[in-house]
């Protein structure tokens, strides 16, 4: 297509990195979002954790980790000519990976131990005769496959010890869990945000707090706001979970229908725990927890919490058990705990090789739906989208100007001073 106008909706990682690849390669945009502040809710609120594949590599279907194996490897092909090497601070080789240390870079080298249970008591006598041989057979060998070392560590940290023997009430409980250093690691994602609000230039518009609405004429969406209707060259909708409700605007309900939002619970402490970032990976959900240090500008770092319980986005349930089951876990107080929040994912489902993956559709004439599927893989969907749409990648435009960001209301960061939500924790360890 030739540069031409268009209307991106929604701010956040998948709205931005698609208005980015806009804008370097001459387009007129007008970024519209209907929230106050732009940047995105789900992607400013996240844990700034940086997947690059092993979160997934147990799955029946090993889409999702080659996904988020193939977007790490695509971030110099797609900002490697328009964002500085000190702020682009990943190098990816064949079978290689590091993250040069930077005061202004996307990424951090603080690692995830993955603790997988093997033994634990929480697991069924089949789960423990079974688990460990699907990691071995499974898993790890196609860690491996991707050039990664899925070799179980020897030495652990002994904060890491006294937490596994504490949550087996065992000298040993460290035996009950193979445990493996990954390659995940942080990414900041205000800073990523920042960096492409900064790249987009005299030429684009950017509106919060928009009110409009989406229509279809014929084969194109038309978009009313303040009493105007446009009927822009491109439409691309990357709005999250309000995408089913706009889909249904155009009339595309089966479409719609294939969008799923959840919410999962996130506990943010007023202290840095004396952990390692690290994930404990059951094949049960609702006992697989992380915990991810986030550094808080002018205080420092942080812990946060996160589960795999998840609710119907919508929905309010009381977070405060959730708060408490976790401090219980952890043998903390919950005097700890500075706030709780719920942090927001929208799916695009389907088959077993579509989930957890970016996802990018043509609606009609003029526009697209795009959703990154994790903040980490948004050069995979900005890479499809230039190759559905016909964008340079390997462009630039000097003449881009300077736009910023705020801090979500529900980032860890304001969390951390906020008034807390939870009102009825317990008070013990």
């Amino acid at each position: 297509m030739r540069p031409g106008h268009a209307f991106v909706l929604g701010s956040g990682i998948a709205g931005l990195s698609l208005a980015e690849l806009l804008s370097r390669n001459g387009w007129r945009i007008t970024v519209l979002d209907t929230a106050s502040d732009i940047g995105g809710d789900a992607s400013r609120s996240t844990q700034n954790w940086f997947h690059t594949g092993w979160l997934y590599a147990a799955l029946p279907n090993k889409a999702a980790m080659l996904g988020c194996n193939k977007a790490l490897k695509l971030f110099q092909q797609m900002y490697g000519s328009v964002v500085p090497r000190d702020v682009l601070n990943l190098d990816v080789g064949d079978n290689s990976l590091r993250y040069r240390s930077s005061e202004r870079g996307w990424f951090a080298s603080e690692r995830v131990h993955y603790l997988y249970a093997t033994s634990s008591s929480e697991l069924s006598m089949v789960q423990r005769l079974l688990w460990k041989r699907h990691l071995q057979a499974v898993a790890f060998r196609r860690l491996r496959s991707l050039g990664y070392e899925a070799e179980p560590s020897g030495a652990l940290e002994p904060s890491l010890v006294e937490l596994l023997n504490y949550w087996e009430g065992s000298e040993r409980g460290q035996d009950k869990y193979m445990v493996v250093r990954s390659t995940d690691a942080q990414i900041n994602t205000r800073r990523v945000l920042n960096t492409l609000l900064s790249l987009l230039g005299d030429k684009t518009e950017v509106m919060a707090g928009a009110e409009y609405t989406l229509s279809r004429h014929g084969d194109r969406t038309s978009v009313h706001i303040g009493g105007e209707t446009h009927t822009p060259d491109l439409v691309v909708m990357a709005t999250g979970k309000s995408i089913a409700a706009q889909l249904k605007e155009l009339g595309s309900d089966q479409l719609a229908r294939r969008f799923k939002s959840v919410c999962s619970p996130i506990v943010v402490l007023n202290r840095a725990l004396e952990l390692p970032n690290f994930i404990r990976f059951t094949p049960n959900l609702p006992t697989t927890v992380n915990h991810i240090k986030y550094d808080i500008a002018g205080v420092g770092p942080r812990s946060t919490l996160g589960s795999y319980d998840y609710y119907p986005a919508g929905e309010a349930p009381d977070i405060s058990p959730f708060a408490n089951r976790i401090c219980k876990r952890l043998n903390i107080s919950t005097s700890d705990v500075a706030n709780v929040y719920y942090g927001t994912k929208t799916e695009f489902t389907g088959s077993l090789e579509r989930r957890y993956n970016h996802a990018l559709d043509q609606v009609n004439d003029n526009t697209y739906f795009a959703i990154p599927g994790k903040f980490s893989q948004f050069p995979l969907l900005a890479c499809e989208f230039a190759e559905r749409v016909g964008l340079h990648t390997g462009v630039t435009n000097p003449a881009r100007g300077i736009l910023r960001m705020e801090i979500a209301a529900t980032a860890p960061e304001r969390c951390h001073t906020a008034p807390r939500a939870a009102s009825s924790l317990s008070t013990t360890a």
